[in-house]
């Protein structure tokens, strides 16, 4: 039995790099030169703008809204008398508090919607 030669092998032999070749993708790109930096509060037109609400901070506010509200209607005098106060007052904080959350989004979603509007006109 013989074995190949090496010399005849046919495998190819690894190219050697360019020295004008482009470097690989995972290498950094040489930096950038520095030029005019321009900040955004330089460019921008504050009139042209666009302040969008706080959707979380809306329902917050609703949810403390909705909080006063039970609080205000557990103190009331109540026909009821088998309820305790606590419980008075969670049950209807659960229902408060969530009319003021979704009271709150909505009016956000209203202003939201109004700032479009008005940045159209524009």
């Amino acid at each position: 039995m013989s074995t190949p030669d090496p010399a005849s092998a046919a495998s190819p032999e690894p190219a050697a790099p360019d020295a004008d070749a482009a470097p690989p993708a995972g290498d950094a790109a040489p930096p950038a030169e520095d030029g005019p930096v321009a900040r955004v509060v330089d460019v921008a037109d504050p009139s042209r703008v666009r302040r969008a609400p706080r959707y979380g901070r809306f329902g917050f506010l609703g949810f403390l809204l909705g909080v006063v509200v039970a609080a205000v209607l557990s103190v009331l005098p109540v026909g009821a008398d088998n309820v305790s106060p606590g419980t008075l007052f969670l049950l209807l904080l659960l229902a408060t508090g969530t009319v003021g959350v979704f009271a709150g989004l909505t009016w956000a979603l209203v202003a939201d919607r109004r700032s479009v509007r008005r940045r159209g006109r524009d």
